[in-house]
């Protein structure tokens, strides 16, 4: 299970809501967290199907 309340996963989405399409980089860029990290909640988003990789 995701835990949406999750800080960092708030801000990503909020960021995918404001660009539409973008990748990891971009949100390292933007958001200032470490790849790592922001590849792990991708993947959570992505098996949770709330979004997906084109």
């Amino acid at each position: 299970m995701i835990a949406i309340a999750h800080p960092i996963l708030i801000s990503i989405l909020q960021e995918l809501i404001k660009v539409r399409v973008c990748t990891c980089g971009d949100l390292v860029s933007e958001l200032g967290f470490a790849q790592a990290t922001i590849s792990q909640h991708l993947q959570e988003l992505k098996n949770a199907g709330i979004i997906q990789e084109l």
